[in-house]
């Protein structure tokens, strides 16, 4: 709303007439606005409707009601799928504090369902922002409430459930987050069928679940699948069918198949390109990959220069320590590492290791690989030592937390004991290799979707 119309509307209007107009704004607002399951074919529209509809949330001074609390809360995941992340969290907090209020959802206010939606949606938010344990605080309320209220195979439930697996995973909690997977894939083959969307994004996320346990075969299998049916479905450049096809090319880089992983995310970036944005963080997250593919066949400054331009980006966008900021670090130092800039390689591994373990534990998978990547730099500086020193912890909580055949375990194996034959080696002879792809466990791998 125009602010010289807000201002001429408080001045004319009583106090009661004032709260009739604001109820009219919001139901306008609301009837104008799209639903959510029309926010990708109306992304446009949403763009366009956003200012106005904003402003009578924002500028109105209105009293709390279901209808202004749905309102908010819609435009708080329509922030979110624009990737304006922090903006999300703000109304999204704000819709929440409005649903627990028995004023607006009634006497049973923190079981209600569109309580329970809204700290699920808020939830979601939070795990963009990084912020996964507050995440998974919320998760945890929602699923528990879903299941005593709604049963334990209610869609709601399910879909609870596979956002826990999902946060689990990011937790670095990946057994479980697999075994989560698992149970709800299957309950919802029983209730909903093979080809119904909650389906094929429970097979998928299972699938980027066994990619991270190293079960890169299975991963193929299923996301081939998964991308065909979500072509059929709902066409080559739907979000869900790009999220799936980018899975599908990390897991074939995982197996070697980088020139067909590449030509995936270079389709998939103009794609997201077009749709969303040069930065939105999904885009960024292709690039990303991109650039990664591009290291991996041996471009190294073209793959140097893309990590340098995303770095900023998610810099400004997101924040420094925000985990997709931590990754774009990590890539850029192993470019750094492959030019022969070894001090400014673990410079970086040693600021990303640190922000690591203050966020989210000495044990969660990312910060257990940033201490190889740390042990590899070290090593490859003559601080043999300090080498072994990471090498040795790194093993033992991989054994712990993988198990002793995973593929990162088993690396980070080798790598220790090349360590070992240089720490013996009297002369000190340093081992040749280009990076860490022959002499050491550095974690370059495509971008997480």
């Amino acid at each position: 709303m125009h602010r010289l119309l807000q201002l001429v509307v408080k001045d004319i209007l009583e106090a009661e007439e004032y709260q009739s107009f604001g109820k009219m704004a919001v139901s306008l607002g609301s009837a104008i606005f799209p639903p959510e399951n029309e926010f990708i074919a109306e992304r446009g529209r949403c763009r366009e409707l956003y200012e106005p509809v904003s402003a009578v949330i924002n500028d109105l001074k209105i009293e709390d009601s279901p209808a202004l609390a749905d309102l908010v809360a819609r435009l708080s995941v329509f922030l979110r799928e624009e990737g304006l992340y922090n903006d999300a969290k703000k109304l999204g907090e704000r819709a929440l504090g409005m649903f627990q209020s028995p004023a607006v959802s009634g006497e049973n206010a923190a079981d209600a369902s569109q309580t329970l939606e809204s700290m699920a949606s808020l939830a979601l938010t939070y795990r963009e922002l990084g912020q996964t344990k507050e995440a998974a605080k919320l998760q945890q309320i929602v699923l528990e409430a879903r299941t005593r209220v709604l049963g334990s195979e209610h869609p709601d439930t399910l879909r609870s459930m596979n956002e826990m697996a999902s946060t689990y995973g990011e937790l670095g909690r990946t057994m479980e987050a697999a075994e989560l997977f698992e149970k709800v894939l299957g309950a919802r083959k029983l209730i909903l069928g093979a080809d119904h969307p909650d389906t094929l994004a429970s097979m998928n996320d299972l699938a980027a679940t066994y990619g991270e346990l190293g079960r890169t075969a299975e991963a193929a299998q299923l996301l081939i699948a998964v991308v065909n049916q979500r072509t059929k479905i709902l066409g080559e450049e739907h979000p869900h069918t790009l999220r799936s096809i980018h899975d599908l090319g990390s897991t074939y880089g995982a197996l070697g198949r980088t020139k067909e992983a590449a030509d995936m995310f270079e389709r998939i970036w103009e794609a997201r390109k077009k749709t969303l944005g040069d930065e939105h963080p999904d885009t960024l997250k292709s690039m990303s990959s991109m650039a990664w593919a591009f290291g991996a066949q041996g471009q190294v400054e073209h793959a140097a220069k893309l990590y340098g331009k995303i770095l900023e980006a998610r810099k400004r966008i997101l924040g420094e320590d925000h985990i997709d900021t931590l990754r774009s670090m990590s890539c850029m130092a192993w470019a750094y590492g492959e030019q022969g800039r070894l001090a400014d390689a673990t410079n970086i591994y040693e600021k990303v290791l640190e922000i690591r373990k203050r966020d989210l534990g000495d044990e969660y998978i990312e910060t257990l690989r940033s201490m190889s990547s740390l042990a590899w730099a070290y090593g490859e500086q003559g601080l043999v030592e300090e080498a072994v020193r990471l090498y040795e912890e790194v093993v033992e909580a991989m054994a712990r937390v993988l198990g002793s055949e995973h593929q990162d375990t088993l690396k980070a194996q080798q790598d220790m004991e090349r360590m070992y034959e240089r720490q013996d080696n009297a002369a000190g002879v340093k081992v040749k290799g280009s990076g860490g792809q022959v002499a050491g466990a550095v974690y370059h791998t495509a971008d997480k979707q």
